[in-house]
């Protein structure tokens, strides 16, 4: 009967428990995605630093990206602020915006024709090249084009937030193709001018 008794006792105290969890669950919920996210920034501040220090080629923001890649690929995708996204694009924007000055307008008249030309060899490297990749490999258009457009890494990725593309592969092919300007074009630079003598 005492045994009866206390399974009976379990019986009526498991559903009450069992809905004080739920309730904990759900009330923790919400601050679950906030410190994932400081975590991440954490891991993201601690990797920039790293590859900064050892001298790798856009280390702030190579290291930044790979560890919280990998903390991404261990933890599961952080959400996040729609907010910090919309910041980092006014910074981003400040920045060129700190580069132009006086001189930079009053250069404008002879640089005219020269910014046309440079134009059009972008647009006609961009387009050719995004289109060779996307008929070869059968990646998504939007990132062939972005991932070929010669812009800084930071740049295209918000660029892609924003339009809907996958952010992670453009960053990789624009890391890729930063690494190989500031590997190769230094030396490709020299031997050019050294056979024209210019």
């Amino acid at each position: 009967a005492a045994e009866e008794a206390a399974w009976a006792h379990v019986g009526a105290v498991a559903p009450v428990c069992r809905r004080r969890i739920d309730r904990i669950r759900r009330a923790l919920s919400p601050l679950v995605p906030e410190a994932r996210f400081f975590v991440l920034l954490a891991v993201a501040v601690a990797g920039g630093l790293l590859f900064r220090g050892l001298g790798v080629v856009a280390g702030a923001l190579t290291g930044a990206m790979l560890l919280s890649g990998i903390f991404s690929v261990a933890r599961g995708k952080t959400a996040f602020p729609g907010g910090l996204k919309i910041l980092l694009q006014i910074c981003s924007g400040a920045f060129v915006g700190a580069g132009i000055t006086r001189d930079s307008l009053s250069a404008l008249p002879q640089l005219l024709i020269p910014a046309l030309i440079m134009l059009a060899g972008i647009f006609a490297f961009t387009f050719s090249t995004a289109f060779l990749m996307h008929r070869l490999f059968r990646l998504d258009l939007a990132v062939c084009l972005l991932s070929s457009t010669p812009g800084g890494i930071s740049e295209m990725s918000l660029l892609s937030e924003d339009l809907g593309a996958d952010t992670p592969k453009i960053a990789i092919l624009q890391t890729a193709r930063l690494t190989c300007v500031v590997l190769f074009f230094p030396t490709m630079l020299r031997m050019i001018i050294g056979l024209t003598g210019a």
